[in-house]
């Protein structure tokens, strides 16, 4: 009898082997692998740190796994799935996960994307496939979305994002509010990007003609250091903006732009 383990997502559907390799996926996730093959942009996976933004059913994540990654973690949250109803796919990835001596090293957590900003370090590669948009649905700021992803990069790190880039795309018109649809457009999608990141090849993703896939690659833009005057004795919410070199305060002149 065969211990293969079929997954069969919203639109993630793959198989993993009877040790846990990755050995064929659906349509849909099959022409997303050719469009990053087809602009050369399959980052190195051996030894590799790597963080799957928006998991949903684990595909990126055992992926970069079955190629050598040394470190890998999904992030996400149960959502409703067709013909399933409401699924965990925190808990049904990691149970996954547990089944393959192969993927120990594959953790997922749930976060509420674009309502949560809980940060879990820095990594070599990171995908942000097909869920950029969701999160600024909840949060209606690209720039945000994008000081967050590269808190999670090491510079020179690889980003690759793949997503719609305005209105055109249904899951827009489905998933954002319109007054938020005006700031989702290629020209701020951009310049939110590029202030954190170079964009070093991108082209078609080839499952959807309104969509993109980029690869990026992680700018060394650290702030510099904080210049400013504090007093002594303070407590409270004073010791959380300057604790870590000031780093909240870094944190929030990023997002607004502005010290």
């Amino acid at each position: 009898m065969s211990n293969t383990v079929s997954i069969e997502g919203d639109y993630q559907q793959y198989v993993l082997s009877e040790d846990g390799v990755l050995q064929s996926a659906g349509e849909r996730m099959m022409k997303k692998v050719e469009a990053i093959n087809a602009i050369d942009a399959a980052p190195e996976m051996l030894n590799r740190s790597v963080l799957d933004i928006g998991c949903d059913a684990g595909f990126w994540s055992f992926l970069a796994s079955s190629a050598g990654a040394i470190n890998v973690l999904g992030l996400d949250r149960g959502r409703d799935v067709k013909g399933r109803g409401f699924v965990d796919v925190v808990t049904e990835n990691e149970a996954v996960a547990r089944k393959f001596p192969r993927h120990e090293r594959i953790r997922f957590r749930r976060i509420d994307l674009g309502a949560q900003w809980h940060e879990f370090g820095r990594f070599d590669v990171v995908y942000c496939m097909s869920v950029l948009h969701h999160i600024y649905a909840q949060c209606g700021d690209l720039n945000s979305v994008w000081y967050w992803l590269s808190r999670h990069v090491w510079p020179g790190g690889t980003l690759l994002w793949e997503g719609p880039l305005d209105d055109n795309d249904p899951v827009i018109r489905m998933n954002v509010l319109e007054a938020l649809r005006p700031g989702y457009n290629r020209t701020a999608m951009e310049q939110a990007a590029t202030r954190y990141f170079e964009i070093v090849r991108r082209g078609p993703a080839m499952h959807e003609p309104t969509r993109e896939i980029w690869l990026c690659q992680r700018k060394d833009v650290d702030a510099a250091e904080f210049s400013g005057i504090m007093m002594d004795g303070a407590t409270g919410s004073t010791q959380a903006f300057i604790r870590n070199g000031c780093e909240r305060m870094e944190q929030i002149a990023h997002i607004l732009g502005v010290r």
